[in-house]
């Protein structure tokens, strides 16, 4: 690109700034519990033991009662997957600091029978029961999450601006934020994943998506390029600089 005039530059670079912070912005983060229907029967199982009067309790007892436990647990997808972007989670946890509650809704979940009705309270019984065990720590890690985002959006902002200005150091920002963003989503899933498992169910994972990922991977390779480019630059420099102090040479 040595002789792409400078304005492209600023142009191309700017473009795949934006590109890295959109991949990381929209990059799916998910939740997948597997081999659903075990969990399901255990569940039944918990419940149906329980002494007190919950609604999940009653419904327990009465589905092993009926002997339809295994009918209903045979209704249960095996596999349960909801995704979300890194954005749409700050709109979640925005929600959720207002309410102190996660709504079906919320998780995009729909129910359109029974099974699924009582498959969707469930869920939401055990994340709304481990977010007020853990209250303390689920609210820290979302007030640094929306700090991330904030922060992220800004660095982003701040390259972009001293890009178009031709600042040196115009990559420290976006490699900044790159990876301030993919190490976010990294610290939640396995944080997620993590309590899930140890206090849910065994086989339950959140998980980041390749977007995420050509994102990041962008912002480094952008900003290496940059800073290669500053580095050249600094070079001549000292080159032209040190020409300019050598005696002139008399005819």
């Amino acid at each position: 690109m040595k002789n792409v005039p400078q304005s492209l530059k600023k142009v191309f670079w700017i473009a795949v700034a934006t590109l890295s912070l959109v991949c990381l912005l929209t990059g799916q983060m998910t939740f997948k519990s597997e081999d659903t229907q075990e969990f399901a029967t255990e569940m039944i199982d918990k419940f149906a033991d329980e002494d007190d009067d919950t609604a999940l309790a009653i419904v327990a007892r009465a589905t092993v009662a009926a002997g339809l436990k295994d009918e209903l647990v045979k209704q249960v997808p095996d596999t349960l997957k909801v995704s979300g972007s890194y954005i749409s989670l700050y709109h979640f946890v925005s929600k959720y600091k207002n309410r102190q509650e996660v709504r079906a809704k919320d998780l995009q979940l729909h129910p359109k029978n029974r099974v699924q009705q009582f498959l969707t309270y469930l869920i939401l019984y055990l994340i709304n029961t481990e977010f007020q065990v853990h209250h303390d720590d689920i609210e820290q890690i979302f007030v640094i999450y929306q700090l991330s985002v904030w922060m992220v959006v800004i660095l982003y902002l701040l390259g972009a601006v001293l890009i178009i200005f031709r600042r040196r150091l115009a990559w420290l920002p976006i490699l900044l934020g790159g990876g301030a963003a993919f190490g976010c989503q990294i610290f939640m899933t396995q944080y997620m994943t993590n309590l899930a498992q140890r206090e849910v169910y065994s086989k339950i994972f959140f998980s980041y998506s390749w977007p995420s990922v050509v994102g990041f991977a962008l912002a480094v390779l952008l900003s290496c390029y940059m800073a290669a480019c500053d580095w050249k630059v600094t070079q001549e420099k000292k080159q032209q600089k040190a020409a300019n102090k050598q005696p002139k040479q008399e005819k």
